[in-house]
Formats: structure tokens, C-alpha cells, sequence
């Protein structure tokens, strides 16, 4: 065949609708090490847009890891406290993560490079397949994504 495959996302990606007091828009995008260790957007994000602020935070090490880019400064400076830097900078260590906000959505991509129901690619995969461990793995991942969005949403 004359095909090739290009992965663009590996993960997952969290929707919530509800109301959160930003206003206008806010952009936590993952950053990746560039050309002589400069850190540079990740691949698939846009860096700063027409009409966007890009933040620089109190943290560092936050700041070497994440890009913020917001509409309204003081939305995202309210959402991205010390704590909040913290939350994301620990999830950073398991997979990056990026962050958009606007009034009523809150979307979380997770980069965890795998999929949450891959199918089994052989007769061996399917015949150890089982259901119990399958469910509780999901449901492991499903909460500690829940927790990253039940976090952003007290911080608002």
C-alpha cells in the first residue's frame, strides 16, 4: 500500500460545559524543548493569537513547562494561583496537559500517549483480555481526570 499513518494526538480529551467567570478565553499549552534547550509550543497549539497576552507566572519551573495565553489577565492570574501552578507542574511529571477556558467550557487534553479502549491486536490479547482489570483501569484514569477538572473548577 502507499499510505503512511500520522499520529497527531495520543490521549484523551475532557469537555465540561459550566459556567466559570473567565472572561474571554485562557490557554495552558504544554511546551516542549526546542532548538539549543529553548522551549517552544507543542506540536498541534498555535502560539500566541491576535488579540492574546502571553503570561509569564511567579513560578519558574512553571514557565518552563507551560505557555499561558488569555484574553483577560486577570481571569487567568485568578485560575493560575500557586496551587494551580503546582497541580499542573505535578501533572506535567505523568503527561503533559493542556488547558482551555472560556465562560462556560472547560476543555483538558491529556497526553497519555495511549488509548482508554485500545482493541486487542491478537488472538493472545483477547483471549488474556479481562473485563474487571480493563474497567477498573479506565475507571482509574477517568478519576484522576475528573480530579484535574474538579480542581480547576474550585479555583474559579
Amino acid at each position: 500500500d502507499n499510505w503512511h499513518r500520522v499520529t497527531d494526538f495520543n490521549g484523551q480529551v475532557l469537555l465540561a460545559k459550566y459556567h466559570t467567570a473567565i472572561k474571554g478565553y485562557i490557554r495552558i499549552v504544554p511546551t516542549q524543548k526546542g532548538f539549543l534547550g529553548r522551549e517552544k509550543v507543542h506540536s498541534g497549539y498555535k502560539a500566541k493569537l491576535k488579540g492574546e497576552v502571553q503570561l509569564e507566572m511567579e513560578d519558574i519551573r512553571f514557565n518552563e513547562t507551560y505557555n499561558v495565553y488569555c484574553t483577560d489577565e486577570l481571569s487567568a492570574r485568578m485560575l493560575l494561583n500557586p496551587y494551580m501552578l503546582a497541580v499542573l507542574d505535578e501533572w506535567r511529571e505523568e503527561m503533559p496537559v493542556a488547558v482551555y477556558m472560556n465562560g462556560d467550557t472547560v476543555v483538558v487534553s491529556f497526553y497519555s500517549g495511549q488509548q482508554l479502549l485500545k482493541t486487542p491486536s491478537s488472538r493472545g490479547a483477547i483471549e488474556k483480555l479481562s473485563l474487571s482489570s480493563e474497567y477498573e483501569n479506565i475507571q482509574d484514569k477517568l478519576v484522576k481526570m475528573y480530579r484535574l477538572l474538579d480542581t480547576l473548577n474550585h479555583q474559579l
